[in-house]
């Protein structure tokens, strides 16, 4: 069973693409929305907190983890890697790798939360494969609620996002890593304020196709018949507010349950 952990809903893109890239799995995703944003939250509480999920997780059967948020995946990484155990699958480094594919002149730009950028692993997953590359950041948190309130088109959101962008558009990016899987909505404002010459970065594709890859050369396999296959999306707290975000997310309705 393939397990996806989240704070917000955000990474229910990476969900919609592993229904697609491994048609035979089962899938067990958990949002911890009642404690969501984990952004703007201490380290040790955001590593208290992930290490709960992932047991939630763990406990459930799950032998494959993917870590959606780029908040757990920046500040609690390593502590749920140690208490995992299983195959584990996260959004900063597989953001890191894509950066460094598409940056020509190795000048990586990272929006994200604050808890995010305040982490150093994105800068050291960068200086491990490449020395040379530089990256600038920019803590964003008023994005997430832009997508969530559903203000994808409003004068405002392109304001604040414009804003958000100043600090690396003082510098000379080629490549932007989107540090949040709630960004992905907001992709069109984000490009058109920071220009056509820089690559956005967004993970949720290639998580899932990283996920696909490993089942396929798994000695051992967890697989299950695609044919009434269970895909279980729990959050722990569901509002008229989450509905609304994982709508936003996805693009459509989707099943969410109250995790007990």
């Amino acid at each position: 069973m393939i397990g996806v952990i989240d704070a917000g809903v955000g990474g229910l893109r990476v969900v919609e693409v592993l229904l697609t890239q491994v048609p035979g799995e089962e899938i067990l995703y958990y949002a911890d929305t009642a404690r969501a944003p984990y952004g703007n939250r201490s380290a040790e509480t955001i590593v208290q907190w992930s290490l709960e999920g992932a047991e939630r997780l763990r406990r459930s059967g799950v032998r494959v983890l993917v870590v959606a948020s780029h908040s757990i995946s920046a500040v609690a990484f390593d502590d749920v890697a140690r208490s995992f155990g299983g195959a584990l699958f996260d959004a900063a480094t597989t953001a890191v790798e894509m950066a460094l594919e598409s940056s020509r002149r190795l000048r990586i730009g990272l929006v994200a939360a604050r808890a995010t950028v305040e982490s150093p692993r994105y800068e050291e997953l960068i200086h491990r494969r490449c020395p040379q590359a530089a990256i600038v950041t920019a803590a964003c948190p008023l994005w997430a609620p832009l997508v969530e309130e559903g203000w994808l088109k409003r004068r405002e959101t392109a304001l604040i996002v414009k804003r958000g962008l100043r600090a690396v558009k003082q510098h000379p990016v080629d490549t932007l890593i989107l540090g949040s899987s709630c960004f992905a909505p907001l992709r069109h404002v984000i490009q058109r304020k920071i220009g056509p010459q820089v690559t956005l970065v967004e993970v949720s594709a290639r998580l899932a196709a990283r996920v696909a890859e490993h089942l396929k050369t798994s000695s051992a396999p967890d697989r299950s018949p695609a044919v009434g296959r269970k895909v279980r999306l729990l959050v722990s707290d569901l509002t008229p507010q989450v509905v609304q975000a994982a709508r936003m997310i996805c693009g459509r309705n989707v099943k969410l349950e109250k995790a007990v």
